[in-house]
């Protein structure tokens, strides 16, 4: 069964196209990726670490503290997910074999 998720797709003469593909002939493709997740992925992860001090504290820690933990790991989550390149590349064309003969007289 076919999937219908969005790839990145890198042709030999055109620009790099978003998009979800269901047929092409590999001598056009160079590349396909699946492409980054948002930023904003990574802020929630972060925060859902900060909302686990939460329910590790059962309603003793101060809510100031528990504000700051939140917001400090949503920013750390937003800031790694930012710095790392997860675009995931699914086919890479190798190249091919080229030989050329060359004859002088």
């Amino acid at each position: 069964m076919p999937t219908r998720d969005q790839v990145v797709v890198h042709l030999d003469d055109r620009p790099a196209r978003k998009g979800t593909l269901l047929c092409m002939g590999p001598e056009e493709i160079q590349k396909i990726e699946k492409p980054r997740d948002s930023t904003f992925d990574g802020m929630l992860k972060g925060a859902a670490v900060g909302l686990i001090i939460v329910a590790l504290c059962a309603g003793e820690c101060e809510a100031e503290y528990v504000l700051r933990a939140t917001l400090g790991y949503a920013a750390i989550g937003t800031a790694v997910d930012a710095l790392r390149g997860n675009n995931k590349t699914i086919y890479r064309r190798e190249p091919s074999a080229a030989v050329a003969w060359r004859v002088r007289f």
